[in-house]
């Protein structure tokens, strides 16, 4: 098996290095302990069913270019991660507030019925002493953003009059009335500016809404690179370890060999056991960090759970290259050109821009109410028939107008102000946000392309490093075999070898996370996951607001 060639290396390896301290080197109990140790331990093969294997292995071959990338990490953390379902959550309360916006504007429709026996003593004696009457009505009422109350009915009575005077008797009635109403407010929510404040300062909340859903996908999606990168860097510590015991056991070999020829002493090959010893215990500890790492990508992202029995040294792990694009934008875009593009300041205005309508409307809310109202109602009775009263409603000759003012004058307003302070501390803290989000951002745009292009040179630079170190041990080695320079020497080439390709490794992973970073604040990131999350929300253009 190709993905299982180090970890076979290493138990042969573990195997030969057992037998020869168990028949030549019996007094180094410590030794032996550590190489059985590691023999049955990390360096044994997994105990992975051969179904079990085949079925990962088959999982893993059918990813793109057969290996996992930061790509195909994201696209499984969009299908299923929990973490990201979470995120998708702030979708119900942008549409909440869209609803809510549209809810000033909602027509109703009542429906009522009274059933009246009014027995109240008479003010004459040619009134009615009792009427008794059931009433239904069906009204149509809507509120437009004009400022205007619109209001139209229509309404059913069957009833009858008792008289006493002159003599007893009743009066049975059928009627119709039909009422159309309209009220305009003329101060208070002068011909509907109020309340078309309110409503575009609720759609302004809802836009901001859904710019903190499109910020917090790419926040997320930075917290996978973050978790994928570990997950490399992990996998390359533990590469770098093993190789670093396997030149470990070289040199002790090398070093008892020259020791039966006379070349070496006793000190020499304690120095190299205890190198070797050293070198186990890191790649133990390397290992133990590497699994941790993919357990948190497998279980995280809910990859086939046969994938945590893999060796997660062999798994193989594809880079991207995302540090040209930002290269590109630091140069090309100014930190002005960023901040009127940038998602998080693109919200945070649209919240702005919100509580400035609010406080616009709640300062309105302070003044009276006048209101002009215009009305007309008509009726028909029939004492047969409802339908006579119906077809005589028709002619609409029975007129009821009343055109009149209505003055509402709040004295003490309490309420009134209270919204009005609520409001404008509301809008000065969004102005404060804003202006800070803003200083962030260019700082932070300024920081991270000048960190970006100083963590190029570096990394260009180290990679020089580790090709002169990696040449070093091979020299370092031959000189050793040679005699011409102590074991030292060797020991002190590889450890820095192996130090320096590790801080490559971590120096290349920040380049990617930082390239990253100034992708999502030129919004450059959201058009990288917006296919994605799309077709996942089954919308188009989902990540535009």
């Amino acid at each position: 098996m190709q993905c299982c060639k180090g970890t076979l290396y290493l138990y042969f390896n573990g195997i030969l290095s057992f037998f020869r301290l168990f028949f030549f080197d019996m007094k180094k109990p410590f030794l032996l302990f550590l190489n059985i140790l590691f023999l049955f331990g990390i360096g044994a093969p997994s105990s992975l069913g051969a179904s079990e294997r085949e079925e990962a292995l088959k999982a893993l071959k059918k990813l793109p270019e057969g290996k996992i990338t930061l790509k195909v990490v994201v696209q499984k953390g969009i299908e299923s991660a929990d973490s990201f379902q979470k995120i998708l959550n702030l979708e119900k309360k942008s549409l909440s507030l869209k609803q809510s916006s549209e809810a000033p504007l909602d027509p109703l429709l009542v429906l009522s019925y009274q059933d009246l026996n009014n027995q109240n003593e008479s003010v004459s004696i040619y009134s009615p002493s009792k009427l008794v009457t059931q009433s239904t009505d069906l009204s149509f009422k809507k509120y437009f953003s004009s400022g205007t109350q619109f209001e139209a009915g229509i309404v059913q009575n069957l009833g009858s009059y008792h008289f006493d005077f002159p003599s007893p008797s009743a009066f049975d009635y059928k009627e119709y009335q039909l009422k159309v109403g309209l009220s305009q407010s003329l101060w208070k929510d002068f011909f509907g500016q109020s309340t078309r404040w309110q409503i575009k300062a609720l759609q302004k909340e809802a836009e901001a809404l859904r710019g903190e859903l499109v910020d917090a996908i790419s926040d997320w999606f930075l917290s996978m690179a973050h978790l994928f990168y570990n997950a490399y860097l992990a996998q390359v510590n533990a590469q770098l370890a093993q190789n670093n015991v396997k030149l470990k056991q070289r040199l002790y070999q090398i070093t008892q060999l020259k020791k039966k020829r006379g070349t070496a002493e006793l000190p020499d090959v304690l120095q190299a056991e205890n190198a070797l010893s050293l070198a186990q215990a890191q790649l133990t500890d390397a290992r133990s960090a590497l699994f941790n790492e993919w357990a948190r990508l497998v279980v995280g992202l809910k990859f086939p759970a046969s994938w945590l029995k893999l060796d997660p040294l062999e798994v193989p792990l594809g880079l991207d290259d995302p540090s040209a694009r930002a290269l590109k934008a630091c140069e090309s875009l100014s930190k002005e050109e960023v901040a009127q593009s940038n998602v998080k300041l693109k919200k945070i205005r649209k919240r702005l821009k919100g509580r400035e309508l609010q406080l616009l409307s709640a300062k309105d809310q302070l003044k009276p109410d006048l209101r002009l109202q215009v009305s007309a109602a008509y009726n028909a009775v029939d004492s047969l028939s409802l339908d006579n009263a119906l077809e005589e409603l028709k002619d609409f000759s029975h007129p009821n107008l009343v055109v009149g003012l209505s003055l509402t004058w709040p004295l003490g307003r309490h309420q009134q102000k209270a919204k009005y302070l609520q409001e404008l501390s509301s809008r000065d803290q969004a102005l404060f946000d804003m202006k800070i989000a803003e200083d962030e951002l260019a700082v932070n745009w300024i920081s991270h392309c000048r960190s970006l292009k100083e963590d190029f040179k570096k990394v260009k630079q180290l990679k020089q490093s580790v090709d002169r170190q990696k040449l070093r041990v091979r020299l370092e080695e031959k000189r050793f075999r040679l005699g011409q320079i102590p074991l030292q020497n060797v020991i002190m080439a590889g450890d820095e070898a192996r130090q320096t390709q590790s801080v490559y490794y971590r120096s290349l992973m920040a380049v990617k996370e930082n390239s990253w970073s100034i992708l999502k604040m030129s919004s450059d990131l959201d058009k990288e996951i917006e296919g994605l999350v799309c077709q996942k929300l089954g919308q188009r253009n989902c990540l535009s607001f």
